[in-house]
């Protein structure tokens, strides 16, 4: 019995030990799981925004068992000057009025250990939120946090202006704060460019381009074709040089008019492509003097662009409507 006993306390040892040894690796060594996840809405970031999302963070990770927990922030500004807040407390120091320039990217890290009930000692997560206004993303996110991003999408995380990053052992909680950051992404300021109208527009530009390019010229082929009913009487009745003549000149203008309104047809059809193509340039950020100024730009040459693409589109539609008008001073001679 004693021999037993000795080595049930011995498998038991070394079944804690394995734990152990299991809960320290993962502290150690950080080799989590990984849970990515990028979102494409063109939202507008304020400080008041960021402060929020913090919020929303240290609620969630309250209803855990959570041992300690460090916030740090990164702020990403032109000239690539890099501001490095350590804690939470600092970054709330931070005043977007004293700098002239654009903030690039933000980065904001959450690092906490948490007591499971599967493990001896409390095991370390990290979510990573990052915010940028370069579309080139992918490739600076792996800095901050390693991680396997061969399941996602390599084009989704460049053109992704926010992606959330969590390295977890606890699935339920790493669920529970991907959905908090896209809960927070949704109740964002939308750019107020973004309209259902032009979004439609910009989907559809190839379209709406090749439309307004070989309208015309259709159109007028159609009046020409229409216009030679004229002469199908005479041409079945009588065939002389003079109708013969006229069905001749008839078919040279038609061939003229058909190029001068192709090329017509192509010009205002750039000009509408370029200009909804050109238009909904989003900034993202608005902390900085240097963002608001890029948000007044911004809102500018959209505009800009709008009309544009509203003056092409009514040129369009007008010269649809005098296509007809035009055909029969050409060809009525």
């Amino acid at each position: 019995m004693n021999v037993l006993e000795k080595k049930s306390e011995i498998i038991s040892s070394e079944s804690i030990q394995h734990e152990d040894l299991k809960s320290l690796f993962y502290i150690t060594t950080g080799k989590l799981d990984t849970n990515i996840k990028a979102f494409k809405e063109k939202i507008i970031i304020e400080t008041g925004d960021l402060i929020e999302l913090d919020k929303r963070v240290n609620e969630k990770l309250s209803n855990h068992n959570i041992v300690t927990s460090i916030v740090a922030v990164n702020i990403l500004i032109d000239k690539n000057q890099l501001i490095q807040y350590g804690t939470w407390d600092e970054f709330q120091k931070f005043d977007g009025n004293r700098f002239s320039e654009k903030v690039k990217e933000i980065t904001m890290t959450w690092d906490f250990l948490v007591k499971l009930p599967n493990f001896i000692k409390p095991q370390r997560h990290s979510m990573a939120v990052k915010i940028t206004s370069e579309t080139n993303f992918a490739a600076l996110f792996p800095t901050l946090v390693s991680g396997n991003f061969s399941d996602i999408d390599e084009a989704e995380m460049m053109m992704a202006p926010v992606v959330c990053q969590v390295n977890f052992i606890n699935h339920l909680l790493s669920d529970e704060l991907i959905n908090i950051v896209q809960k927070w992404v949704t109740t964002r300021e939308v750019s107020p460019e973004v309209t259902k109208f032009i979004t439609f527009c910009k989907k559809y530009k190839r379209i709406i381009a090749k439309t307004i390019h070989y309208t015309l010229p259709l159109l007028f082929a159609l009046s020409a074709y229409v216009y030679l009913d004229i002469y199908k009487n005479k041409l079945s009745v009588e065939l002389n040089n003079d109708v013969f003549f006229n069905v001749i000149i008839w078919f040279f203008l038609s061939l003229v008019g058909i190029f001068v309104f192709y090329k017509i047809g192509h010009q205002i059809a750039i000009i509408s492509y370029n200009a909804l193509h050109d238009y909904g340039e989003h900034a993202i950020f608005n902390l900085t003097q240097g963002d608001k100024r890029k948000q007044k730009e911004i809102k500018n040459k959209n505009k800009k662009e709008f009309r544009k693409f509203l003056f092409s589109t009514a040129t369009s539609v007008i010269i649809d409507v005098l296509v007809p008008v035009f055909s029969y001073f050409i060809l009525k001679k």
